[in-house]
């Protein structure tokens, strides 16, 4: 976990679409998992909308800065691609419920990880990410969650 210490927006001149507390979280995770990035089969993003997504999976190093956008057109994030992000659709597939949303990673993950995702499993997937966040990504929750068995 990660927070920059404000609620919303800073006051103070930064660049608002590097998402550093994604990025620092993630790093945190990924570090405490003994993992990287590339080690990931899937990631379950917390992103109400697209441009969420892309951002917030370079700020994680899922995607390298500048190419997020690119790599979803590429299909590189989606099933049968080389990273799969939010294979369960994201949060307005499910109606981005208050308070329960971010929960929503984790459920995604289990089903995944324990092969029960249906025509959403991502072949093989034994190593999931999931992010939360709060406010603008000023502060993120990150867990790295591994197959057991």
């Amino acid at each position: 976990f990660h927070h920059e210490g404000v609620h919303q927006l800073s006051e103070l001149p930064n660049d608002m679409i590097a998402f550093n507390a994604a990025a620092r979280a993630g790093g945190q995770a990924l570090a405490g998992a003994g993992v990287e990035a590339a080690d990931l089969d899937l990631a379950e993003i917390y992103a109400p909308c697209t441009i969420t997504q892309v951002l917030a999976a370079e700020a994680l190093g899922l995607i390298p800065r500048g190419r997020g956008a690119a790599a979803a057109e590429a299909g590189e994030t989606a099933l049968g691609g080389r990273l799969p992000i939010c294979t369960s659709g994201g949060c307005l597939s499910r109606g981005h419920p208050p308070f329960a949303t971010g929960l929503y990673g984790f459920v995604e993950l289990f089903e995944q990880l324990t092969h029960r995702a249906g025509q959403r499993q991502v072949a093989g997937a034994r190593l999931g990410l999931s992010v939360s966040e709060l406010g603008n990504y000023n502060a993120a929750l990150v867990h790295v969650l591994e197959a057991v068995g």
